[in-house]
């Protein structure tokens, strides 16, 4: 990780690639609707059993935000859960409650970041929870829930 004194963090180094955070200023420029999307955000925890996003996905959610632990990931039991709400065609996006760092597809397996991302979840990067459901909300608005043209916001 890179620091710049009081200006923050310059970026972090992932392997071979090196990732800028400074440069957030730049990204999308969306209208705000006049009705703003159902998006709904959840925290998972040890022992979620994934019914809260089931539930939000029968109640007509329109979109998902979870915020999950360390580099993006969630036990397997809210992965079920989520590959539920992919399959209804709801974008869920993978947030992470860490205070430092991103969320990365570093693990695979039921529920790690990896696994997630190639199910067709869109990881949020170096966003935090609240301010990817903002952008979600922003982005089914103007796209609908076209995961491609969602997943281009959130680079």
């Amino acid at each position: 990780m890179f620091t710049s004194g009081e200006k923050g963090y310059l970026g972090y180094i992932f392997g071979d690639e090196v990732q800028r955070i400074d440069s957030r200023t730049t990204g999308p420029r969306l209208p705000l609707p006049e009705k703003p999307p159902n998006v709904v955000y959840l925290a998972t925890y040890a022992g979620d059993d994934g019914a809260l996003v089931r539930y939000a996905v029968d109640s007509g959610a329109q979109g998902f935000v979870i915020d999950a632990v360390g580099a993006g990931n969630v036990n397997a039991a809210v992965n079920e859960a989520v590959e539920f709400a992919l399959s209804k065609r709801t974008p869920v996006v993978i947030a992470s409650r860490v205070h430092d760092g991103a969320v990365e597809p570093i693990y695979g397996g039921p529920g790690g970041s990896m696994t997630l991302l190639d199910e067709g979840c869109i990881l949020a990067g170096d966003l935090m929870g609240g301010k990817a459901r903002l952008l979600l909300m922003l982005g089914i608005a103007e796209h609908g829930n076209d995961v491609n043209e969602l997943k281009k916001l959130f680079r």
